[in-house]
This record gives C-alpha cells, structure tokens and sequence, in this order.
C-alpha cells in the first residue's frame, strides 16, 4: 500500500504539467519572440511591446573623483500599459521562442517595473557598477512563475496572485523589447 501512495504522488507531480498544458487549446504565437496573455476563454491577447532604451546615472562623487555608484535602467514611455488585466488567482501566458528546450528561467525574464508619474515613464534596474565591488545585477523585482512546454516553440508560462501594477516580460533573444501589460 505505501507503494502504490508513493507511485501515484510520483506520477501527479509528473503528470501536472502535461494536464495543465492539455487544457490550453490556443495556437502558438504566429512569430518567434512574442509573448500573449491567454485568457479564461483560450483567446490570445498580444502585450504591449515596446524597446526599452538603457540610461545610466552616476552619483556625484563618481564625477568627482571617479569613486561611486553607476546604475543601469531600462525605460519604456508611459505610465501605465495599453494592455490591461483584471487581478486574478492565475495568469497564464504563451511565449514564442526559437528552441523551447532551453531551461525557461534561462530565457524569460519576468519582472515588476517601478513607476514614475513624472517622467510619465515606467523603469527596472537592469544593472549597478560600484567602486571596489564591481558589477552586479540591478535590484529588478522578479517574479516567480512556472513554464512548461507549449506546442513546438513556446512556452505556457503560469503566474499566481499578482498585486495589481505594471510588469513586463522578455525573451533571450530580444532582451531590448518589452512586452508589457498591467493588472487592475
């Protein structure tokens, strides 16, 4: 008897992801490097997309005496995203890629932006340069999601509970686009 517990606990955790990747009945995105919101409906909305131009800022005693901090962000214009979502338990996502037999954590980044109403500009730290430490990763909000293989190329991203605010997602092969929605 505890055998047959332990099979069947094994075969639900490897099970999971094929039942929950059956149940989508959308088509992949139609090009590499898009991502689209799937809806309750199995219909596919495609996220706003833009290319986010890198600025850098450096404290003033980097300027001084060449000692200090530089940071790295990404900006795309406007406040908030043309695409909008209402909160939920589950968002789901399809991502188009070249090859999806690469490690998904490898290939999307997924994270939350800050906003900045008077810049009319939504930004995340991409990365930080700091005397006598070197380079690191910015302070980029990630978020924690699954993914499993979808189709040929894609991926079927699930993400759970995301408080309301703008967020963005990108793809290995084309980290200079955005591809962004909001959650009311």
């Amino acid at each position: 008897m505890k055998n047959m517990s332990q099979i069947f606990i094994a075969l639900t955790f490897l099970l999971t992801p094929l039942i929950s990747s059956a149940q989508v009945s959308a088509a992949e995105p139609e090009f590499v490097n898009t991502i689209v919101h799937l809806t309750k409906e199995n219909m596919t909305v495609i996220l706003e997309r833009q290319k986010a131009q890198v600025k850098t800022s450096s404290n003033a005693s980097t300027y001084i005496i060449g000692i200090g901090k530089t940071k790295a962000i990404g900006v795309v214009k406007g406040e908030k995203s043309d695409v909008r979502l209402s909160k939920a338990d589950t968002l789901k996502f399809i991502a188009r890629v070249k090859d999806n037999n690469e490690d998904p954590f490898e290939v999307i980044t997924f994270a939350k932006f800050e906003v900045n109403p008077k810049k009319n500009v939504r930004y995340v730290e991409i990365g930080k340069v700091e005397a006598f430490k070197g380079p690191e990763d910015g302070d980029i909000n990630r978020i924690t999601f699954q993914a499993v293989k979808f189709g040929t190329q894609s991926y079927l991203i699930t993400v759970k509970n995301l408080e309301p605010g703008e967020y963005m997602m990108t793809l290995k092969d084309a980290r200079a686009t955005a591809q962004m929605f909001g959650v009311d």
